[in-house]
This record gives C-alpha cells, structure tokens and sequence, in this order.
C-alpha cells in the first residue's frame, strides 16, 4: 500500500481514495467521445457542465469538484440543482487552506437551501483539526489531507450528532 496515498473518512470508515481527477478539459471536447464508463472519476464543474448530457444515466456516473469559492447560483437551472442524484457520485468541494470558510458556505448552502442529500466530500487541505466543524456545515466524506492521522480526524467526529458525522447520509 501506498501511505502516501490520501484517505478517506466515509461512512464512519477509513478508505483509499481511489478517485481519479480529470482536470484536461481539451482533452474532453463537447463533441469527442465520453470517457470509458467506470468507477472513480472526478470532474471539475466546467467539463461536467459541458458533457452533462452523456454522463447521464451512466452505471457509474463520476463525481464533481468543486472550488470552495464556487457561487451556488451557478449550480442552479431554474431554482434547481443542475446535479441529478442519480447522476452523480459525490460532490467535492476543495479547500485550498484549512482557514479558507468558504467551502463551509458553499456546504450549508447545497445542504440547507438548495436539497443535497447525497455525498458532499471535503477535499484538499483537510485536517484532523477541521473535519468536526466541517462535518457540523454539511460534509459526511473527508479527504484527510496526506500526513494527518485519518485515525485521529475519525475520533475527532466522534460524539458529532447524527446529521453531521461518519454515519449514514442525511435524509
């Protein structure tokens, strides 16, 4: 195994982060072909938003990523989220600095306003020291940033209430 490999808190769970990035949005051109249709793809919003249509109703359809900056008002169409559950695996939002509170906005946001209910990851610079009150906005996944003990980021969510620690997603 790889220890410098990120881990996941998932589930009240530590895992390998097995997702791949794909950042080359002229590798994926509106009209070329759609990558092959497997497990572990993240795809920044813009690519996503560009071949929205053929990722629909994949067997595993890929997860978004998200800069913590991002304005909700742009994930909506109609008052609506444009990302379909069942379309998406996760959405991650990405904290370029552990101090950096936007992301915790952009959390509450998708949760509270706008109906997420499915896996909302924090990803980045994620420490033990930040999982509990990034739980407490919304987040039920955590990238543990590489050399911070994801067993100690686990324990640190212990005692977090229901709605907001490792366990099963909020309804």
């Amino acid at each position: 195994m790889n220890e410098s490999r990120s881990r996941v808190i998932r589930s009240g769970r530590i895992e390998n982060d097995n997702w791949l990035g794909f950042a080359a949005v002229d590798a994926f051109p509106p009209g070329g072909s759609v990558f092959v249709d497997q497990p572990g793809w993240v795809l920044p919003l813009p690519l996503w938003k560009a071949c929205r249509a053929r990722l629909s109703g994949r067997r595993h359809p890929p997860a978004v990523w998200l800069d913590a900056g991002t304005d909700p008002t742009t994930l909506l169409e109609d008052g609506r989220l444009i990302f379909p559950p069942d379309d998406i695996a996760f959405i991650a939002i990405d904290f370029s600095g552990h101090a950096d509170r936007r992301g915790h906005a952009l959390a509450r946001a998708l949760r509270d306003r706008h109906g997420w209910r499915g896996e909302l990851r924090a990803v980045g610079d994620v420490r033990v020291e930040t999982v509990h009150a990034l739980s407490q906005a919304g987040f039920d996944s955590f990238t543990i940033r590489p050399g911070h003990d994801p067993l100690q980021a686990l324990a640190a969510l212990e005692g977090c209430p229901p709605v907001c620690g490792p366990g099963p997603r909020r309804a």
